[in-house]
C-alpha cells in the first residue's frame, strides 16, 4: 500500500498531495475519524495562517482503512507532531485503528487534540440507521446508510407509493417528542465534550435548521467552530477561512415544516433531499424505499423491531402496528 493512498484526501489537488506526502521543515498534523475528518482537514488547510506553521495530512477514515493501509498508516503516525482525532475504540472493525491504539505509533513528543464525533438528531429526527446486516448499517436504496422511520412506518402499514406520499404530507409529527429529541440530542453531545479538547455543542442553537445537513454531515458553521478550536489549542492566529462551499453536503436530508414548527423555525418551501449533490424530490426517495423494503422483508422487521421505542414515542407506532411484517 502507498503512502499516496493512505495521505489522500476528499478535496485533494496535486499541490495538496504533494506538500501531504514530500519531505517538509514544517511540524506534521494528521487528521483522523470518520468523514468529518476530511472537512476538519480540508478546513485547516484553507487557513493560510495554520498552513504557514504545519503540514496538514488526513487519514483515510477509520470506516474505510484496511488492513494493507496500516503500514504506510503507521509510518505516517511516525512523522506526525499533532494529531488531530475523534475517539475510536479500539479494535473498531477488527484492526489495531483504535485512537488509543494509533497513537502509540505517534514520536514522544508528539501532541494529541481529540474533537467529538459530531452527531445531532435535533433537525432529523426521523433518520436511523438499520442494522439488518451488520454493525455499520444495513444501506438503503439512493441513501446509502439513512433510512428514515416515515418511510419504515409506510412500508409496516403495507402503504404504497401514493398513500404513503398522502400520509407524509399529513403526518404532524409529535412536536414535544421532537423538542426533547432535539434537547437530548444537544445533550448527548455536550456529555461526549466534556474529555475532549474541542466543543462544538454552543454553536449548534446558533446555527439553528443549518447546523446539520444529516445527523453526523455538520455544517461549515459547525465545523468553524472545531478548526477556531483548534487554532486556539495550537496558538495559531483565527482567520476568516477560504472555504466556499458546503463540504459536507453532498447528502442534505430537509427537515420537515413539522419539524421546523416543532423548533421554532420557519417553514421550508422545498422537501427535497441532496443525494451524491443530486436533487431529488422525497416522494422518489419514499417509492425506491418501499419497494426494497418489500423486497426484503427481514430488513422491514428488523428495522420495525430496532426502532420500536423510537416509532411508538414518535407518533409512528399507531402506524407500524396496523400491519405484521412476515
Amino acid at each position: 500500500m502507498s503512502v499516496k493512498r493512505v495521505a489522500r484526501r476528499a478535496y485533494a489537488t496535486a499541490k495538496t498531495y504533494r506538500s501531504a506526502v514530500a519531505p517538509s521543515r514544517k511540524p506534521l498534523v494528521t487528521v483522523y475519524g470518520n468523514c468529518q475528518a476530511a472537512a476538519m482537514s480540508s478546513m485547516l488547510r484553507s487557513s493560510p495562517a495554520f498552513t504557514d506553521e504545519f503540514n496538514v495530512v488526513w487519514l483515510p477514515g477509520a470506516h474505510e482503512l484496511v488492513r494493507s493501509d496500516l503500514p504506510a498508516l503507521r509510518r505516517i503516525l511516525a512523522r506526525t507532531s499533532v494529531f488531530i482525532t475523534q475517539n475510536i475504540r479500539d479494535n473498531y472493525r477488527s484492526m489495531p485503528i483504535g485512537t488509543s491504539q494509533l497513537r502509540s505509533f505517534l514520536p514522544r513528543s508528539a501532541r494529541t487534540l481529540t474533537y467529538p464525533v459530531m452527531y445531532y438528531k435535533g433537525l432529523h429526527p426521523y433518520l436511523v440507521y438499520v442494522h439488518a446486516t451488520g454493525d455499520l448499517g444495513t444501506p438503503a436504496p439512493r441513501t446509502e446508510g439513512y433510512h428514515d422511520l416515515r418511510f419504515i412506518s409506510a412500508a409496516g402499514h403495507g402503504m404504497d407509493a401514493v398513500d404513503a406520499a398522502a400520509w407524509m404530507q399529513e403526518f404532524g409529527g409529535a412536536h414535544d417528542w421532537i423538542r426533547e429529541t432535539a434537547t437530548a440530542s444537544l445533550t448527548e453531545l455536550r456529555k461526549r465534550e466534556e474529555s475532549l479538547d474541542v466543543h462544538v455543542s454552543g454553536s449548534i442553537e446558533v446555527a439553528a435548521e443549518r447546523a446539520f445537513w444529516t445527523v453526523n454531515h455538520p455544517s461549515n458553521a459547525i465545523l468553524a467552530t472545531a478548526i477556531e478550536a483548534v487554532h486556539a489549542a495550537l496558538g495559531v492566529d483565527v482567520r476568516p477561512s477560504d472555504v466556499q462551499r458546503e463540504l459536507l453536503s453532498y447528502t442534505v436530508v430537509p427537515v420537515s415544516n413539522h419539524v421546523r414548527r416543532a423548533l421554532g423555525a420557519p417553514d421550508s418551501a422545498t422537501s427535497e433531499w441532496v443525494v451524491n449533490y443530486e436533487t431529488v424530490p422525497e416522494h422518489e426517495l419514499l417509492s425506491a424505499h418501499l419497494e426494497y423494503y418489500r423486497s426484503r422483508p427481514e430488513v422491514l422487521k428488523h428495522a420495525l423491531t430496532e426502532h420500536s421505542e423510537v416509532l411508538a414515542a414518535s407518533g409512528l407506532f399507531s402506524v407500524v402496528q396496523a400491519k405484521t411484517v412476515p
